[in-house]
Formats: C-alpha cells, structure tokens, sequence
C-alpha cells in the first residue's frame, strides 16, 4: 500500500505542478511577492476583512481562496510538503505581516498577487 501511494502522489505532482505552476506564474513578477508571501498575505487580507478591519473588496474577495490556494501549492509541491506543513508556515507568515504590515498595504499586496494567478 504505501509503494501504491507514493506512486499517487508522485503521479499527482506530475500533473498537478504544471498547471499550478501555469496558473500562478512561475516567479514572483519583478518588485513582487513570491508565492509563499503571496498565500499569506491573502490570507491576512481575509483576515482584516472577516473580522470587519477593512472592507470587502468586489474585485478581490471572490477570488480571494483560490488565488491563495494556487499560491500555496506553487510553492508547497514542489517543496514536497504535507498540507499540514504547508497551512501551518503560511499561517505563521500571516499573523507576522497582520502585525507588522499595515492593513491598507495587505489588501494592495493582496490584490497584485489575486491579479498574478489570473495573469496567465
């Protein structure tokens, strides 16, 4: 079972890394966030909004997960960490830059970054 499942898992990094990588962007765009800062700084915008610290965004907020979610498995997968791994240093990353980012600078950043995975 476990050859089985480290075949799944590497057939699966096959595939989805490409598309991941395709729909994220290979390389943060020059001056930019790479992908880890991305994943987090969305998810600190989240944050500010879900708990009333900005406004929702119409341009943003909707695509706000799924640009989060590229971001993180661009820069998980091909590091080969386990989603827990992953959630848990993105995490980190947001609660530092919800500290020492001010909230008008996290949505901005945020934005560029939501803009980045429909870019390509």
């Amino acid at each position: 079972m476990d050859k089985q499942k480290r075949l799944a898992r590497a057939l699966l990094n096959v595939v989805m890394l490409p598309t991941v990588m395709l729909a994220a962007g290979c390389s943060p765009q020059s001056g930019g966030d790479d992908h880890f800062t991305c994943a987090a700084i969305i998810g600190a915008a989240s944050q500010l909004v879900t708990t009333g610290r900005v406004a929702a965004d119409d341009s943003a907020t909707p695509k706000g997960l799924n640009a989060a979610m590229t971001h993180l498995n661009a820069w998980a997968i091909p590091k080969g960490l386990k989603e827990r791994e992953a959630f848990d240093n993105v995490s980190k990353e947001r609660d530092r830059l919800l500290k020492e980012v001010t909230p008008n600078q996290i949505v901005e950043r945020a934005k560029v970054c939501i803009a980045r995975t429909k870019a390509k």
